[in-house]
């Protein structure tokens, strides 16, 4: 008679359900990179939730967890949200909160979102934060950076048009101050340098009334549609610069994908903005103040065109946010969370995890902040070991 082995590997529930192509690319990157023969990810379905062991909860993007795309498919995600609250209390499992967004991009208006948002980010028991912003919450938390995209850096620059170009893309939604892209674009010299905004966006009226402001401003091309992945790194080699003048950033894929792809990046001043610029360098990371005005933000994408540093062969040094690397990190958090839960109070574990971390040599290594001394400047390279 034969019995089964023992599992001993770590089952983590990660917030995500299994991504489509269309998906935010972070999770596909998270998942390959933190999967292992140890650690194994298990997607947020309503089965697992239900019945699936879970050590540990990863969770990312909380103000998505309590959004269904039909009042059906909401009631579900309230049910469900309903039954992990009560694991995490009852079999008082840790949660371990990647901080993608310091609060939700666009507030809502369900009563219902708003309480579980609030419930599950009480849950928390540390946060891994994807920048080294000096108003990050280092006592509850510690750097893990975000990784740099896989895509080979353009160093050449293949005209669409005799004049260069500054692009801005990604998804199309309010907060990200496109109006102000239109704005430089009615101002800067169109012989000089050219403005772009491609993505989709699912807000009609928004869209149209970008078309309205854009209407007959000459340098300027609105394309509003999905992109697969060739077409989109195809049109950010054809430009000398991305433009991202958001009303507030902390992180930003489509920061990091222009700069993985050998492409500086214009964005508005925000402590992880100067973080970034601190570890990559100003001449990639170009911040302008959060009041900048529309003759700012032109006058800055006309020196970013005329400097066109990518086509001088340069690329950034991304070298501090290789998947490889933080994956292992997340690795050795969600060992040791999920074993100071098994013996300390849930009141003790952030405490005992921060002292973790600062002991660690491949956490200092990777970024100051993480070091028992953390008031050292963010963005410092990495500690000699």
């Amino acid at each position: 008679m034969t019995t089964d082995a023992p599992d001993h590997k770590l089952h983590a529930l990660v917030s995500y359900n299994r991504p489509r192509n269309a998906d935010n690319h972070f999770v596909n990157l998270f998942t390959g990179a933190v999967s292992s023969d140890d650690v194994q990810i298990h997607y947020f379905t309503p089965r697992y939730v239900i019945a699936g062991r879970i050590d540990v909860f990863s969770l990312h993007w909380p103000e998505l967890l309590a959004k269904g795309s039909s009042p059906v498919k909401q009631l579900v995600k309230y049910a469900l949200l309903s039954i992990l609250i009560v694991r995490i209390v009852v079999a008082r499992i840790p949660v371990l909160y990647t901080v993608h967004n310091e609060a939700p991009h666009e507030a809502t208006r369900s009563r219902w979102q708003r309480f579980f948002y609030r419930r599950i980010t009480r849950l928390v028991t540390f946060r891994a934060y994807l920048n080294e912003a000096e108003t990050n919450d280092y006592t509850h938390g510690c750097v893990v950076l975000h990784g740099a995209y896989p895509v080979k850096p353009s160093t050449s620059r293949p005209l669409r048009s005799p004049v260069p170009n500054v692009l801005c893309f990604g998804n199309v939604r309010p907060y990200k101050g496109l109006e102000l892209v239109i704005g430089a674009a009615k101002i800067a010299d169109p012989s000089t340098v050219s403005f772009r905004i491609v993505g989709a966006g699912n807000d009609e009226n928004y869209l149209q009334q970008l078309r309205r402001q854009g209407a007959d401003v000459q340098g300027l091309s609105l394309e509003f549609g999905y992109l697969d992945d060739d077409d989109l790194l195809a049109c950010i080699a054809q430009s000398s610069a991305a433009i991202l003048p958001y009303r507030h950033m902390y992180n930003s894929g489509v920061a990091l994908l222009a700069l993985s792809a050998g492409r500086p990046i214009l964005v508005p001043d925000s402590p992880a903005n100067a973080a970034l610029a601190s570890e990559i360098g100003t001449s990639w990371v170009r911040i302008l103040p959060t009041s900048a005005s529309d003759e700012e933000w032109a006058r800055e994408a006309s020196a970013a065109a005329a400097h066109d540093i990518a086509s001088s062969g340069a690329v950034p040094d991304l070298s501090r946010r290789q998947w490889d690397d933080i994956g292992g990190l997340y690795r050795q958090l969600l060992v040791r969370i999920r074993d100071l839960s098994r013996s300390h109070s849930r009141r003790e574990v952030p405490a005992r995890m921060r002292s973790f971390v600062e002991a660690s040599p491949d956490f200092v290594q990777h970024s100051q902040r993480n070091a028992a001394d953390s008031d050292t400047e963010a963005g410092a390279n990495r500690v000699s070991s």
